[in-house]
Parts: structure tokens; C-alpha cells; sequence
């Protein structure tokens, strides 16, 4: 079976203000202000140095830098090391590192 290793990366200069749909990957490791982030059946990343604003629905979420709005993972949400979520986030399956934040409810 093929697979699909498509992906977008949003880079650290750049800037993006917008609602955002994709059938692949993505990972951000820029600014990104946007009211949606849709991107059913495939992963979204928030790299180490990236801001984020936005809700944010997805099948899996990493967040190793700075989100600002909801996220609703069918899979799994992972928040990293000094990450920092300020919003509900709602999935199957949620881990939190001792040193991330999560400011908002959790729900799986």
C-alpha cells in the first residue's frame, strides 16, 4: 500500500494570518494567527520556537512551542517540554511532560 509522506512546513520567518486546510502533515515552526487549523487524518506539529494562534483539529497533536486555542485530536495530543497550551484540549489519549502547561480543560 502506498503511503502518503506529503507534508508542509510553515518556516520560522514566516508569518501566516488565515484559516488553514490541508489533506497532509504540517508542521509549524513560524507564526501562524488563524481562527481554524483543520487537517482530519493528519498530524499537526507546533515546532520549538512557533507560535500558534487558533483552534486546531487534527488526528494527532505535538506541541513543543506556544499554542493559543482548542485542540480536538482523534488520536493522541502530546505537549512537550516547556511547551505551552492555553485552551481545551479534548482527544483519546493526552500526555503532558512534567515541565508543559496546559492552561484550560482536558478531556479524553
Amino acid at each position: 500500500m502506498p503511503v502518503n509522506m506529503q507534508m508542509t512546513v510553515i518556516g520560522p520567518t514566516l508569518n501566516i494570518v488565515g484559516e488553514i486546510t490541508a489533506d497532509e502533515k504540517l508542521i509549524i515552526e513560524g507564526k501562524v494567527k488563524t481562527q481554524a487549523i483543520n487537517l482530519p487524518g493528519h498530524s499537526f506539529t507546533v515546532g520549538l520556537d512557533a507560535v500558534v494562534e487558533g483552534d486546531v483539529n487534527c488526528a494527532q497533536a505535538i506541541v513543543l512551542g506556544q499554542l493559543k486555542g482548542n485542540i480536538k485530536a482523534t488520536k493522541e495530543i502530546y505537549i512537550g517540554d516547556r511547551a505551552t497550551v492555553d485552551g481545551d484540549i479534548e482527544s483519546p489519549y493526552i500526555k503532558i511532560e512534567p515541565t508543559g502547561n496546559l492552561t484550560g480543560r482536558m478531556r479524553h
